[in-house]
């Protein structure tokens, strides 16, 4: 279903006046069943303020080739929508499938709308109930489907009289039987009973080739102010997409750094680790970032505490007190952690005397393990200062 990639190209900016519904629609997040409108909750909660066309190259089976683009007045991307009209055939009759589906700008779908008269039709050619759109929405919602893995034949029991083309490719050798026939018992609880092909095709639609030029163009958009707004996102996929695109992003302000360091806790280990991935190498010069990562040791649990100790050692230089602060952390630290400790000084060059000495009074540790990982480093490390020197030797003395 994806052909290959070739750019949108952006054709106009229309401001919004009259269509002042489409602000409304991404402040909504809730479901109107008189006007068949149904939303989930939005990336961003501000006011839309225009409205851009893009002309979409890349294949698709949406038949029209225009994605539009919602924007705030700050210039931040708040939605996307495209036109879905397209023919769906049940017993050999087709009717028009007429309905806008909507994005949020990380490529989560948002929403579908139908026009005024236009209604979403079972088999039977019974229209959906209220109970039917809202499982259409939440089964639309669920980019994990397993409908990602499945063509239509393999869905529903295929029989009968070839299908009526729909006016795609993709319907070549669909049977009219087939879109009414029982679904496959495991794949029920993935679509709307009666509607099996309504519900694959849409799926598709939302997580086809559209979906990628929302994420490419997002991208294009990112900056420091829209990513904090994502990162605020009550929807945590959003929040792993703006952490996942931060990776590799430098310059982040020291309230972005904030906002992100808020993730770093034991009770989310996926979200956690995406954080302290998404901190970059440059931030870490700042000796406020790496105080506020040790700040984060004592909540957390050994497998997050390594990976605290691995992101420093990205870092162009430790400060001085971080060196210390992180020397005194070692009598209490256990296996993993103290050897990465270690590991990390060893990585950044740590020889200064003022760590030295608190290190080499830990070789009277009662844990002969940590005692001899100590002397090991500060053998490596050749430090020259006295105290450091007799302690070592006496250390050594007796083991």
């Amino acid at each position: 279903m994806v052909g290959s990639y070739r750019p949108s190209i952006a054709i106009t900016s229309v401001t919004i006046t009259s269509v002042a519904l489409l602000a409304a629609l991404l402040l909504s997040g809730s479901a109107d069943p008189g006007k068949r409108r149904f939303f989930l909750e939005p990336t961003l909660r501000l006011p839309a303020d225009t409205v851009h066309q893009y002309l979409v190259l890349q294949e698709d089976s949406i038949p029209n080739d225009t994605l539009f683009q919602i924007r705030s007045r700050e210039g931040f991307p708040l939605a996307y929508y495209r036109k879905v009209n397209t023919n769906v055939c049940f017993d050999g009759k087709c009717r028009m499938l007429d309905v806008w589906l909507y994005w949020n700008i990380t490529g989560r779908y948002l929403g579908i709308e139908l026009p005024p008269g236009e209604f979403l039709s079972k088999s039977d050619h019974e229209r959906f109930n209220h109970a039917e759109y809202d499982r259409m929405n939440k089964l639309l919602a669920d980019s994990l489907s397993p409908l990602a893995d499945f063509t239509f034949e393999e869905l529903v029991p295929s029989s009968g009289d070839p299908f009526p083309s729909s006016g795609t490719n993709e319907l070549t050798g669909f049977t009219a039987d087939a879109v009414t026939s029982p679904t496959a018992p495991a794949m029920k609880e993935y679509v709307v009973e009666g509607a099996a092909y309504t519900t694959y095709r849409l799926w598709h639609f939302v997580y086809g080739p559209s979906r990628e030029e929302i994420i490419r163009l997002t991208e294009e958009a990112l900056s420091p102010p829209l990513l904090q707004k994502i990162l605020e996102s009550p929807d945590k996929s959003d929040v792993a997409w703006a952490l996942q695109r931060m990776q590799g992003y430098t310059g982040l302000s020291t309230g972005l750094q904030k906002t992100v360091l808020g993730f770093i806790r034991d009770e989310d280990y996926s979200m956690a680790n995406m954080a302290i991935k998404a901190l970059n190498p440059a931030d870490l010069a700042s000796a406020s970032l790496q105080h506020a990562l040790l700040e984060k040791l004592p909540g957390l649990n050994y497998s997050l505490k390594n990976r605290i100790i691995d992101k420093l050692k990205e870092a162009p230089d430790l400060d001085e007190k971080v060196k210390i602060r992180l020397a005194n952390n070692l009598a209490a630290a256990e296996g993993s952690f103290l050897t990465n400790i270690l590991d990390l000084f060893d990585r950044q060059s740590v020889d200064d005397d003022e760590t030295c000495r608190v290190l080499s009074g830990l070789l009277q540790h009662a844990n002969q393990f940590v005692a001899g990982k100590i002397f090991n480093f500060l053998e490596k490390a050749g430090s020259e200062d006295e105290t450091v020197r007799e302690r070592m030797a006496q250390y050594k003395q007796k083991n």
